[in-house]
């Protein structure tokens, strides 16, 4: 047998030249090319009209908050954006990284960025399932006895339901979807899995899901997955069951973040600093009730707006919340 070009496949990058070394030290000289598993299935097995970036909204004023590790020791991984592209961007990954956080803290805001981040069908694209879509489209009863026991099972969903609202995002059939996933090269961000399942009440089946989503990553452990939740629908039994999912929360604003938010989005406004100052005014009490220190972003978003919309010379707004957490 006579060969010409030899091309290898690895599950990783190996050191550049090793090969040809080895080839060379027992004889032989021919040229050779290296790919990884995930390169060679994502080149050659996905046609390029599944390679389509699609636009993301992503709201304005975006600023990174503290993300903790939900562990027997929570540990602080610090800014959640920055923290989660890094972690994605790893050869090996976890089954799914799950972040948890009352409503208004920014997890669909987050959601959006991290989305948003991957969309070079060079590189990597993102699939972004939303809740609030789901819970807005008129489309969701007709789909109601859908079955829901896996990954694709809830993407194939969420394109019916979007496709028939209108949307003209790329579909994918359950290997292209598959492949892609497993190959790291697809990035899937669900945004609201508390309000999806409550959307489906009788039909989702959480247990089965996360099994789907282990047993993909079990085949290159490359899966990029991500998850919020509202409310803590995934348990500690269900952790210890499913050991390879991370699990994080995301804390809000501290006094910092509040006043970097607001020097934001007041910049380019007349009294700026008078608009700022007015809204810190209001937002110091809540942050001095709070054990630690914390206040949602949706609530800094609604004193902000307040403050734009005040229609006198002299900003002024007095809010009560008394005997209520923020």
């Amino acid at each position: 047998m006579y060969i010409t070009r030899l091309t290898i496949l690895r599950a990783k990058k190996g050191e550049k030249g090793y090969i040809n070394k080895l080839l060379s030290e027992n004889g032989f000289s021919f040229p050779t090319d290296e790919i990884t598993f995930s390169d060679y299935i994502w080149d050659f097995c996905i046609d390029d009209d599944a390679k389509v970036s699609s636009s993301i909204y992503k709201q304005k004023f975006f600023i990174d908050q503290p993300l903790l590790s939900i562990d027997e020791e929570p540990i602080s991984k610090g800014p959640a954006f920055e923290f989660l592209k890094k972690e994605l961007n790893k050869e090996i990954q976890t089954s799914a990284k799950i972040i948890i956080a009352p409503g208004g803290t920014g997890k669909t805001t987050l959601c959006q960025y991290i989305a948003s981040e991957y969309q070079n069908p060079d590189g990597a694209i993102s699939v972004f399932i939303q809740s609030e879509e789901l819970r807005e489209s008129s489309q969701v009863n007709g789909h109601s006895s859908n079955q829901i026991d896996s990954v694709y099972d809830l993407y194939e969903l969420y394109s019916q339901v979007t496709t028939s609202d209108g949307s003209s995002l790329t579909t994918y059939d359950k290997a292209t979807f598959e492949v892609a996933l497993i190959t790291g090269r697809l990035v899937l961000v669900i945004d609201g899995m508390d309000e999806i399942i409550s959307l489906f009440p009788e039909t989702f089946n959480l247990d089965a899901f996360l099994n789907s989503v282990e047993e993909l990553n079990r085949q290159l452990a490359s899966c990029k997955i991500v998850i919020t939740s509202r409310n803590d629908v995934f348990d500690f039994d269900l952790m210890d069951k499913y050991e390879h999912l991370d699990k994080f929360q995301l804390l809000g604003f501290d006094e910092s973040a509040c006043e970097t938010y607001l020097k934001r989005r007041f910049r380019n406004l007349p009294q700026s600093e008078s608009l700022k100052n007015k809204v810190l005014s209001n937002i110091k009490p809540l942050l001095e009730s709070d054990e630690k220190q914390r206040i949602l972003p949706f609530v800094v978003d609604l004193l902000s707006s307040l403050a734009e919309d005040s229609t006198d010379e002299e900003v002024n707004i007095e809010l009560s919340f008394n005997g209520k957490k923020y």
